[in-house]
């Protein structure tokens, strides 16, 4: 029976389809990491599987300092095709996990989680989307002469917010 997205847009689950076997394959072996809610953790990707209804796909954990304990032993996470999205970076079941891909992304992301670690704090999903957000970024930050394209200038960002102006005192008339 179609979903009632597959009613409305016949074409969803065929282009859905279409993307993810674009990289599928060159995906087997990487490490990503999976945002569920609030957390993030690295897994390494196994396997996979497709059929009419959906993807499975087979991953094993690969535990890190500063991310969320879970599961030690490989396990499936999946998508329908209705709900399902993927682009060079990303796979994603909508409203369930989202899994994001790059090795450099990456690497910045277990640096991140070795910080976080050393303050006695996990890493976040909004951290690591920061992370990634940083990247896409780079190259116009890069082009405008921007101090903020290194490593160290990521983990300031990530780690060392700006302090919060004090509001003015109740007493105080300021014009």
């Amino acid at each position: 029976m179609p979903t009632p997205n597959e009613e409305l847009y016949p074409w969803l689950s065929a282009l859905s389809r279409k993307e993810f076997l674009k990289t599928a394959d060159t995906r087997i072996g990487a490490v990503g990491a999976l945002l569920e809610l609030r957390d993030a953790a690295l897994f390494r990707v196994d396997s996979y599987t497709i059929d009419d209804w959906g993807v499975r796909i087979g991953i094993t954990p690969v535990p890190m300092p500063g991310f969320r304990s879970g599961p030690t032993e490989p396990i499936k996470i999946s998508g329908s095709w209705d709900g399902f999205c993927t682009d060079p970076k990303r796979w994603q079941a909508r409203y369930c996990w989202k899994f994001m891909f790059g090795d450099v992304e990456i690497q910045s992301v277990i640096a991140a989680g070795a910080e976080a670690a050393a303050r006695g704090t996990l890493l976040t999903c909004s951290q690591v989307h920061l992370i990634f957000n940083w990247y896409m970024a780079l190259e116009e930050r890069k082009q405008k002469n921007l101090d903020s394209t290194d490593l160290p200038s990521l983990m300031d960002l990530l780690f060392n917010s700006p302090t919060r102006p004090v509001p003015p005192s109740a007493g105080t008339n300021s014009l």
